[in-house]
């Protein structure tokens, strides 16, 4: 089955989007394909090969980049900004913050490395009223 996987680089990785799409290129299959994005790089092909990408793309930028899945393909007509009349991508506000916190992620997983103590901030679940009444307030 294909599928999507973003590949992002943390604003602190030291490697630009067009080197990492080279790397990309170079280390995968034909059957992949590879677009270059301001936050790195858009791979489309088939989920074992992506993920074996993935799994490289650690090995050689430790925690420089940071893979996930996509929702959808590169170019597909539900997102595409020229077919939806143009404004941000569904789902892209939600990526530009996750990449921003990346450096932080990375640290604390350096640290986990060195066999460090993390300590973890214990919060209570926001209840669904709380949200509601954000989003009404929001709303007026």
């Amino acid at each position: 089955m294909n599928i999507s996987r973003y590949f992002a680089l943390a604003p602190g990785a030291g490697v630009s989007s067009k080197e990492l799409v080279q790397w990309l290129l170079e280390n995968s299959p034909p059957e992949v394909t590879i677009k270059e994005t301001c936050f790195g790089a858009i791979a489309d092909g088939p989920e074992d090969e992506l993920r074996k990408l993935a799994e490289r793309a650690r090995e050689e930028f430790g925690y420089a980049v940071f893979s996930k899945v996509r929702g959808y393909p590169a170019g597909d007509p539900r997102v595409c900004r020229r077919t939806r009349g143009g404004g941000p991508r569904p789902g892209f506000p939600q990526l530009q913050r996750e990449v921003e916190l990346l450096d932080i992620i990375a640290e604390g997983l350096r640290s986990l490395d060195r066999g460090e103590e993390v300590e973890l901030e214990e919060r209570e679940p926001v209840s669904a009223n709380t949200i509601r009444k954000l989003a009404e307030e929001e709303l007026e």
